[in-house]
C-alpha cells in the first residue's frame, strides 16, 4: 500500500504541475508602463520563475529520497521506470509548444502563459530526470537502454533549460555532475557518483 502510495503520489505531482507562475495583470499591460517598470516587471517575474522552481525542487528532493529509502530494487525500478515515462512525456509536450512559439532559448522569459508553463515544466522535469540519475544510476541506465529516443531529449532539455537562467547554483552543480555521469561532458579527474554500484554504464558520450 505504501508503495502504491508513494507511484500515486510521484505521478500526480508530475501531471498536476503544483506550482504555477502567477503573473500579475499589470505586468502585462507593457502599453502604460514606463522603461523602468517594464524592467521591474521582468525581474519580477524572473524571481516568480525562480521562486517557484526551488519550491518545487524541494518536493522532488523528498520524492527522490523516498525512492532509495525502500531498499527493494524491484520496487525503485518500478517507481523509476514510471517517473521517467511521465518525465519524458511531459518534457516532450512542452518542447512542442515552445518549438512553435516565438520564444528563443536565452531570451526573457516568455510572458505567454502556455509557452511560460511549459518551459517551467521542461525545466523541473529535467532536473528530476537528473535526481534519478545521480541517485539511483544503475536502474535509471537499465531503463534508457530501452528508450534511446529519451536520450536526445534529455540532452535537449538540458540544454534549454540551461539557457533559461532558472536553475540556482545547487541545480546548475547538479546539472554539471549530470553531464559528466552520462559522459556529455568530459569528466573531472575526482569525479564519482557514490549511488553507482555497478562498473557498466549506459552512456558513452
Amino acid at each position: 500500500m505504501l508503495f502504491q502510495n508513494i507511484i500515486n503520489f510521484y505521478v500526480l505531482f508530475l501531471l498536476n504541475n503544483i506550482f504555477k507562475v502567477f503573473c500579475d495583470d499589470e505586468m502585462q499591460n507593457t502599453n502604460s508602463e514606463s522603461n523602468s517598470e517594464m524592467k521591474q516587471s521582468k525581474m519580477t517575474r524572473e524571481n516568480l520563475f525562480k521562486a517557484a522552481f526551488l519550491e518545487t525542487r524541494l518536493h522532488q528532493k523528498d520524492a527522490i529520497k523516498s525512492v532509495i529509502r525502500f531498499e527493494n530494487y524491484e520496487k525503485q525500478y518500478k517507481i523509476t521506470s514510471k517517473a521517467l515515462e511521465k518525465i519524458f512525456e511531459v518534457v516532450q509536450a512542452g518542447k512542442i509548444i515552445v518549438e512553435n512559439s516565438d520564444y528563443i532559448p536565452g531570451s526573457d522569459l516568455p510572458s505567454n502563459e502556455t509557452v511560460a508553463a511549459a518551459l517551467e515544466q521542461i525545466v523541473d522535469n529535467t532536473a528530476m530526470f537528473g535526481d534519478f540519475q545521480l541517485k539511483l544510476p544503475d536502474i535509471t541506465d537499465r531503463i534508457m537502454k530501452n528508450h534511446p529516443e529519451w536520450l536526445v531529449l534529455i540532452k535537449w532539455a538540458i540544454g534549454f533549460s540551461n539557457s533559461t537562467g532558472i536553475f540556482d547554483p545547487k541545480t546548475t552543480e547538479m546539472i554539471d555532475l549530470l553531464c559528466q555521469e552520462m559522459n556529455l561532458i568530459e569528466r573531472r579527474e575526482n569525479f564519482i557518483n557514490p549511488y553507482r554500484k555497478y562498473e557498466e554504464q549506459f552512456y558513452e558520450g
